[in-house]
């Protein structure tokens, strides 16, 4: 397994500027903002993307992001069971879901849990940012 995440779509269909150094197999998301890509945080004002599938310098400008299902690594604190699985997940760091976290920053659909990690799809959710500034 890469990294906690692993791709199980090989789609690659978005493109986008990079703001910051990322690592493959990480969720990224969009800062409205200034509309880059970064690793996915905890914080207002961010909208998912997918998983990152490769590593890019600071100094890269294009990223790919899969928009894909990908198995994630499950929060201890807000742990995703069996029972959630048709809901909405977030964001609790770049390489892990939980039910639910600070400022709710949506990662995906969840389509199973497993004792590796939640398989998440990150083209169904919904394109809300919390409390956007």
């Amino acid at each position: 397994m890469a990294d906690l995440i692993t791709a199980y779509n090989e789609k690659n269909d978005t493109a986008r500027t990079a703001g910051e150094a990322l690592t493959g197999g990480t969720m990224g998301c969009v800062k409205v903002s200034d509309g880059l890509i970064y690793k996915a945080v905890d914080s207002a004002g961010y909208i998912m993307v997918g998983v990152i599938p490769a590593d890019y310098d600071s100094g890269d400008k294009a990223v790919l992001v899969r928009p894909s299902r990908a198995l994630v690594k499950n929060s201890s604190n807000n742990a995703v069971a069996y029972g959630h699985i048709g809901t909405l997940c977030y964001a609790e760091t770049e390489k892990i879901v939980a039910t639910s976290t600070t400022t709710s920053l949506i990662a995906g659909r969840i389509i199973d849990v497993t004792t590796n990690g939640v398989i998440v799809d990150f083209t169904q959710k919904s394109t809300d940012v919390a409390s956007a500034t």
